[in-house]
């Protein structure tokens, strides 16, 4: 990796991302092959159901059949890593790595994210690792579901065409207008929370990019989903009453968050004990 970003003379940096090429146009080459493969993945089955809760999900297994067949047949290649395993108890922590490569010029998007993992056994680190991976990727993708949710109280009407003008979320295809509810519900946030970390009333008012969207879901997914934390500790741990409006960068949220769920953890142990 220190090769490559030597290498690399363009050098971009988002909220869990970063990519890396030689020229603006591998840089664009790569982007175009990443749309196709999203544009590749239809309705994702909803082949799992939680044994305790009753809910339908998509599995671990559905989520790579689809992801690996979509950017394979679009000339990606795509590599994952980890690191900073951690155990506490029966709870296994790591940081994942996954790499998005242009096969014919080799520019390349890197993904970061982390997984969290429970067992009695000795399957936390395999647990954590399948998570990690599984929605990096559905946040990746925004692939929907058949069970998504939508921002009507009604059935979703057909998108007109869109005026040039269109800014945000009127200017998403309506593909992943469905795949963003489909993640948000994937990580147990419902409509009116989602309004307020995104800071709006409705989706209909929010003007931001995709990629910018991604960033918050990001924040959610690693406060939310990886390190279960609820809202209002997601809220205390980043010193804001909306995730849109953390403005630091994916050290930042790590660290805060990090010391946050450390901190709680101490307090817990010491009430455990007595001291």
């Amino acid at each position: 990796m220190g090769e490559l970003l030597q290498a690399a003379p363009i050098k971009i940096e988002t909220l869990g991302s970063m990519t890396l090429a030689a020229t603006w146009e591998d840089l664009a080459a790569l982007h175009a092959k990443i749309s196709k493969a999203s544009v590749a993945i239809k309705t994702v089955k909803v082949d799992g159901t939680n044994a305790h809760f009753g809910y339908k999900y998509v599995s671990y297994q559905q989520t790579a059949f689809e992801v690996r067949n979509a950017l394979a047949g679009n000339g990606v290649a795509f590599t994952i890593g980890q690191s900073d395993m951690q155990q506490h108890g029966t709870m296994t922590t790591l940081r994942l790595e996954a790499q998005f490569t242009d096969t014919e010029t080799g520019a390349t998007k890197i993904l970061y994210g982390y997984g969290m993992g429970q067992d009695t056994q000795d399957k936390g680190a395999s647990k954590a690792l399948t998570n990690a991976v599984k929605y990096l990727l559905m946040r990746m993708f925004l692939f929907s579901d058949k069970e998504g949710d939508t921002d009507a109280d009604g059935p979703i009407e057909q998108a007109e065409e869109q005026s040039p003008k269109a800014v945000g979320w009127e200017s998403w295809p309506e593909k992943k207008r469905k795949g963003f509810w489909a993640t948000c519900n994937e990580y147990g946030l419902d409509r009116n929370t989602v309004h307020n970390e995104f800071g709006v009333e409705s989706m209909k008012d929010y003007t931001e990019t995709m990629d910018v969207a991604r960033e918050v879901l990001g924040i959610l997914e690693y406060a939310v989903v990886n390190c279960n934390l609820t809202m209002k500790q997601a809220h205390e741990a980043l010193g804001v009453d909306a995730v849109c409006k953390f403005t630091g960068g994916p050290s930042a949220v790590r660290n805060k968050i990090g010391v946050f769920v450390e901190n709680n953890a101490r307090v817990q142990e010491q009430l455990n004990t007595g001291e």
